[in-house]
């Protein structure tokens, strides 16, 4: 997700591999990948329903402008497992992405998951840290 942000940037990188101490990946923090984002904070996102959960981050990416960009996380049901994905706003249409399989989500991805652990960041406005190197080939 950080390498698909530096490349929209146009920066030319891969997704770093992960390797047994990567501190980004493998961290007990859900949010720790917001370090290489300079004043990434999140917003936890109202709405116990799919589709109001998927309203409410589609509805804050329109507000911004076409071309911006969030990551939105997730906790699992079992609180350990979670994921994190991108929401574009694209010539004003709303896309959910994930990166790492290219795979475009509709609101499924907003349902079966731990209540109230939706979240997201805004990061097309934010400046890289010197920890996106842990991030990116």
């Amino acid at each position: 997700m950080i390498a698909y942000e530096a490349r929209r940037r146009g920066y030319d990188v891969h997704a770093a591999q992960s390797f047994e101490n990567d501190i980004l990946a493998l961290a007990n923090d859900p949010d720790l990948w917001t370090l290489a984002f300079k004043g990434a904070k999140m917003v936890r996102v109202e709405g116990y329903h799919p589709k109001s959960i998927e309203a409410n981050i589609a509805h804050a990416l329109k507000e911004y402008s076409p071309g911006s960009r969030v990551v939105v996380r997730y906790e699992g049901k079992n609180g350990y497992e979670g994921h994190v994905f991108i929401g574009e706003n694209i010539g004003g249409r709303v896309f959910f992405i994930d990166p790492q399989t290219n795979e475009f989500y509709g609101t499924e991805v907003f349902s079966g998951q731990k209540k109230n652990s939706f979240a997201y960041t805004r990061i097309d406005t934010l400046r890289f840290t010197d920890k996106i190197n842990f991030a990116v080939d």
